[in-house]
């Protein structure tokens, strides 16, 4: 029996089984995209065309492809950053994230926003401005540890 498609494209039997073979595992693939994991102790944030959705916990989840996209992935437990002070100290920097939602859509730029708070007050930085900086883009601050030079 001929493969109906090459028939009516007069192109060969062999040609139009691969393309169709082709097609199939590749709109598969497209499909099996849209699966989500998330593990233990994290949390990705749903967009639905760059709209806010929701929250995804720890469990696998389909969001068709394309329409909806996970926007962000962020552990919640405890993070480090290196960072450079203002004052060009080099710095190890543990922080817990809070609100999610807020450190996500502040754009979770850690390094401006502790800049911005040492130019605020008076060129110097402590513990207390330190949390200060990092509470007001949804984190914690946990510890902060000085790098050999």
């Amino acid at each position: 029996m001929k493969f109906i498609v090459a028939t009516l494209l007069g192109i060969p039997e062999v040609v139009a089984i691969v393309s169709a073979i082709v097609i199939v595992l590749g709109i598969a693939i497209f499909l099996c995209t849209g699966f989500i994991h998330v593990k233990k102790d994290h949390i990705a944030i749903i967009e639905r065309v760059d709209v806010y959705v929701g929250m995804q916990k720890k469990r696998w989840a389909y969001y068709t492809p394309i329409v909806y996209r996970r926007a962000g992935y962020y552990y919640l437990g405890t993070n480090e950053r290196d960072i450079t002070l203002p004052n060009e100290i080099k710095a190890r920097l543990f922080y817990k994230i809070d609100d999610v939602l807020l450190y996500h859509y502040s754009g979770h730029d850690i390094k401006s926003t502790i800049d911005r708070y040492y130019f605020l007050n008076g060129n110097r930085l402590n513990v207390d401005i330190l949390k200060q900086a990092l509470t007001s883009i949804g984190l914690v601050f946990v510890e902060i540890v000085e790098l050999d030079k």
